[in-house]
């Protein structure tokens, strides 16, 4: 029997869950493997890792459910843990829990991951970069790359096809530079990488098939990486700064954060509607349980249009910038480090809407 600190366990346990599969596409992909004092969780696409201090009778692979559930229900802060009888058992004061435990590992991924040779420091703004660029890749599976964040040594983009968001900064990641000025790199899941940014990460490392993440604490995330194209159909837009500048009411982050309520059903494409006409900005976003929309005042002379977006983006932009650059068909956003593109929409002049009051900032 080995003790161990509850919550440092439990705390393991949720930085490497990124691994686990939600129904066992692998065997045992929807448990944890326990052996050489660490944890893993691995599935198609992820392979999370971290230290675990028990003894070397711990070994095997236990349903990861279970697991958590009850270490988050006991109340005490130090328990007993070995394996009696097939099961990992956890001992506090007058209580004792069983869980099954497979002993053999079947999990065809144990053992296959490649281990780094060397790491090196992760940019400070990496993590950040990777969440805000990630807020724009689809959902779509039928393009692969829509799905993917693309890392170059120059910079981290996605694009679902209708919002574009590149953030620039010295990856330390592989890549070449083409005839184009475009840069190459490696694709990754946004599913997958996006994991990255609550864990603190503050190194890296490439291997031929997985990008490895690691922090502080020694929990290593890697993501399997795709070597493919890049589609270039934004090329050159990004360095555009043709437009009319327009400044977004500050009040549209706490409007959109309300629209969120709603849009946020749609896991797989939280976006909301936002239209402009001159003098007014209209945010719409709708769930299955209902919609929320809000009306603001904003000095915008130009034709009806409208566009798609995260709503966390667009707060995130209202509250950095605000300003931003409409052009015929495209709104454009220059945060400095990144820049961010959305195609616009006509309007259809003719169509009639209700008539709400306008929120005044």
């Amino acid at each position: 029997m080995s003790k161990i600190n509850r919550e440092g366990l439990l705390k393991v346990l949720e930085a490497v869950q990124p691994g686990l599969s939600t129904r066992e596409i692998l065997e045992q992909s929807t448990c944890f493997i326990f052996g050489g004092g660490k944890v893993q969780a691995l599935n198609d696409e992820i392979a999370a890792c971290g230290p675990i201090p028990l003894g070397d009778d711990v070994k095997g692979a236990i349903r990861a459910v279970k697991l958590l559930e009850i270490l988050r229900k006991l109340p005490e802060d130090e328990l007993e843990i070995g394996v009696e009888q097939g099961q990992l058992t956890l001992v506090g004061k007058r209580r004792k829990t069983g869980i099954t435990m497979e002993s053999e590992i079947h999990h065809p991924l144990v053992g296959t991951v490649e281990v780094p040779d060397t790491w090196q420091q992760l940019h400070k703004d990496f993590s950040e970069a990777v969440g805000v660029v990630g807020l724009c890749a689809s959902s779509d599976q039928s393009v692969f790359a829509r799905v993917c964040i693309h890392v170059t040594p120059k910079w981290v983009e996605a694009h679902d096809g209708i919002q574009a968001c590149r953030w620039k900064l010295s990856t330390g990641f592989s890549g070449e530079k083409k005839d184009s000025g475009e840069w190459t790199g490696t694709l990754v899941r946004q599913a997958s990488i996006k994991h990255i940014v609550a864990l603190n990460m503050t190194e890296f490392s490439e291997t031929p098939h997985w990008i490895h993440f690691r922090n502080s604490d020694g929990i290593t995330l890697s993501c399997r990486r795709y070597v493919e194209d890049y589609p270039e159909d934004s090329q050159g837009e990004f360095k555009k700064e043709d437009g009319t500048s327009v400044v977004l009411p500050k009040g549209l982050a706490d409007a959109a954060d309300n629209a969120a309520v709603f849009s946020s059903e749609n896991s797989d494409n939280n976006v909301v509607k936002v239209e402009l006409k001159p003098g007014t900005i209209r945010l719409r976003g709708e769930g299955l349980s209902g919609y929320h929309r809000e009306t603001k005042k904003i000095a915008y002379e130009g034709e009806p249009v409208s566009f798609l977006i995260s709503p966390k983006l667009l707060t995130d932009i209202v509250k950095r910038h605000s300003e931003v650059k409409i052009s015929s068909d495209r709104l454009r956003v220059n945060g400095g480090a990144y820049r961010y593109l959305a195609c616009l929409f006509k309007s259809d002049p003719g169509k009639k809407e209700e008539v709400e009051e306008v929120v005044e900032d």
